[in-house]
């Protein structure tokens, strides 16, 4: 029996094994990873002035929504309570720009900003996201004219003391063989 166990060729299958189990471990939890790493950068944006974080959510699969079934789709969204003007929040998150897409550091990922009154909560089995009363989305630059000029009134009623919003990101990457 310790003739096998000390067997050259019986320790490097072991190896083998172990490398491809390591392996398999790796690019099958990958995809998580990358998700994690993708959602923490709205969680790190700060929060402005007066305003207190609500929910924060990082959803993820295959497929989601109208993404591309080959990929992996994630989907991160915060919700505030605030007292700032709809056009506050508006340019606060303007100054963000684009966020980086989930694998790479190229950034292309625009915010999409919805307010109360103007947001339809979308749940799926795989999780929630947002979307306008009218079923589309809100990209951050919906919110601008040709001269990058916020337009007054497609804010409707921005007089409220107290409103709710909601920032989310939705991005998508390729999950086959996702090796680094």
């Amino acid at each position: 029996m310790f003739k096998t166990i000390f067997n050259p060729k019986f320790i490097v299958a072991m190896i083998g094994c172990l490398i491809l189990i390591s392996g398999i471990a790796y690019i099958t939890t990958d995809q998580d990873r990358v998700s994690k790493r993708f959602a923490q950068q709205l969680f790190d944006y700060p929060i402005p002035t007066q305003t207190t974080l609500i929910e924060e959510k990082q959803y993820n699969g295959h497929p989601w929504g109208s993404i591309s079934s080959g990929e992996w789709v994630v989907v991160v969204y915060q919700r505030f309570s605030t007292s700032l003007s709809k056009e506050e929040i508006i340019s606060y998150y303007k100054k963000a720009g684009l966020f980086e897409f989930p694998k790479g550091d190229v950034k292309g990922v625009i915010p999409q900003l919805y307010f109360e009154g103007d947001m339809i909560r979308v749940t799926e089995d795989k999780g929630i996201y947002y979307e306008s009363n009218d079923g589309g989305k809100k990209p951050l630059y919906s919110y601008f004219n040709d001269e990058d000029n916020i337009i007054l009134k497609e804010l409707g009623n921005n007089n409220e003391q107290e409103y709710e919003y909601v920032i989310q990101l939705i991005s998508g990457f390729d999950f086959f063989l996702n090796i680094h």
